[in-house]
């Protein structure tokens, strides 16, 4: 009997674990993803949420402010970051990348959103 119980113990793990999305723990609070080539590498950063920091390229200066994470942990659930770029909206669905005014690019590459008191709200993203 023992061994039924864990047969079928670790059948819905494997069910469980299957059914996750990628990149998604387990407890659904973090989802990562790599969206960014080699060539935008050196041009990385990491904000927390309402955190915002200025970037150089060359001679282009970005003021960029991470304002808003929505991580909804459902199926068909949206995952996305709302930046400030020099005054411009960018939203991005994780993985996504959006050209800017500059002709240069950002992609959304790691967003992470944990879900209770004291969690971390931050986003990585790579500009190229």
């Amino acid at each position: 009997m023992k061994k039924m119980v864990m047969v079928l113990g670790l059948m819905v793990l494997a069910l469980f674990v299957v059914a996750c999305a990628p990149g998604e723990t387990l407890a659904g609070q973090a989802v990562k993803t790599r969206a960014c080539n080699s060539n935008w590498e050196k041009y990385c950063g990491t904000l927390l949420e309402g955190e915002s920091q200025a970037y150089s390229i060359g001679s282009s200066q970005y003021k960029i402010a991470l304002t808003e994470i929505i991580n909804q942990n459902y199926a068909g659930g949206v995952h996305s970051a709302t930046f400030n770029v020099n005054g411009k909206v960018v939203t991005l669905l994780e993985g996504e990348a959006q050209g800017l005014n500059d002709g240069k690019g950002m992609a959304l590459t790691e967003l992470i959103s944990q879900n209770y008191a004291g969690g971390v709200h931050k986003a990585s993203f790579c500009l190229g």
